[in-house]
C-alpha cells in the first residue's frame, strides 16, 4: 500500500552478458512497474563496473534493452576507468589514478586528465549518463573525498556540460562503509564520516541520483540494512 510516488525500485546490472540479458520477467518489473524509479518517464537500470566492457561493446549489448523497452529505460554506467590507458600505453584503473593523486600530492598529468575526459565521452555516447563508483580510501582506509571533490566529479560534470551530451544523467554513490578482505580496497566508516562525505559531495555537484545502497555480498557494509 506505498505510494509509488514515494517508494521506488532501481534494477542494478554488472557487465556479464548474463547480467545484461534480463529475463522478460524481471523486465516487466522495471518498465511496467508503477514503482519503478523513473527520469522523465524513463525506467533507471544502474550497474556496477560496467566500464569492464569497452563502449564498442556495450552499445551493442545495450541496444536490446532499449529495443525491447521501445526506448523507455535509461542505462547508468558506473565507471572504474577499467580500459583506461596512460601515455605509454599501459592500462590505468581508477585504483592507480588515486595512487598517483595521493605520491603527487594532489596534483595529476594534464594528458591524463585529457585521456579520462575522452573516456568519459566514449561512455555518454553510448550510455545515458555517467555514474561515479565508490569513494576511494586513503591508506588509513578513511575516505578520500577530495579526490571526488577535486577530480572525479569536476571531470564526470564537465563532460556532461559538453552540449553533445545535454540531458545525460549524472549519478554519485554515498555508503555507509566498506569492508571485504575478498577486495582490492577497504573503507573505514570512521564514524559517520565516509556516509557524510557522500552527502556533502552530493550537496556540493548536484548529481541527478545519488545512489546510497548496493548488495551486502560477504556482509561488505555498503549500505543500510536490510537489503535486497
Amino acid at each position: 500500500k506505498l505510494d509509488p510516488q514515494q517508494f521506488h525500485i532501481m534494477l542494478e546490472v554488472s557487465s556479464g552478458e548474463d547480467y545484461l540479458d534480463i529475463d522478460d520477467n524481471t523486465f516487466q518489473l522495471i518498465t511496467e512497474n508503477p514503482y519503478s524509479f523513473r527520469v522523465n518517464g524513463k525506467s533507471v537500470i544502474s550497474s556496477y563496473v560496467l566500464d569492464r566492457r569497452p563502449p564498442e561493446q556495450l552499445a551493442k549489448l545495450l541496444q536490446p534493452l532499449r529495443d525491447r523497452s521501445e526506448n523507455r529505460v535509461l542505462i547508468l554506467p558506473q565507471i572504474h576507468f577499467i580500459h583506461l590507458q596512460n601515455g605509454a600505453g599501459q592500462d590505468i584503473n581508477i585504483g592507480e589514478i588515486h595512487d598517483l593523486y595521493r605520491l603527487h600530492d594532489g596534483a595529476l598529468p594534464a594528458s591524463l586528465l585529457r585521456a579520462m575526459q575522452e573516456y568519459l565521452r566514449s561512455y555518454a555516447r553510448v550510455c545515458d549518463g555517467l555514474y561515479i563508483g565508490p569513494l576511494q580510501s586513503k591508506l588509513d582506509r578513511s575516505a578520500d573525498a577530495a579526490f571526488s571533490a577535486e577530480v572525479l566529479a569536476p571531470l564526470f560534470k564537465s563532460v556532461l556540460a559538453e552540449p553533445e551530451f545535454a540531458g545525460k544523467l549524472f549519478a554519485l554513490q554515498t555508503k555507509v562503509g566498506y569492508t571485504s578482505y575478498h577486495g582490492a580496497q577497504s573503507l573505514s566508516r570512521d564514524g559517520t564520516k565516509t556516509l557524510r562525505a557522500g552527502f556533502d559531495l552530493a550537496e556540493r555537484f548536484q548529481p541527478d541520483l545519488l545512489i546510497g545502497t548496493e548488495w551486502d555480498e560477504l556482509n561488505e557494509d555498503t549500505g543500510f540494512e536490510p537489503l535486497v
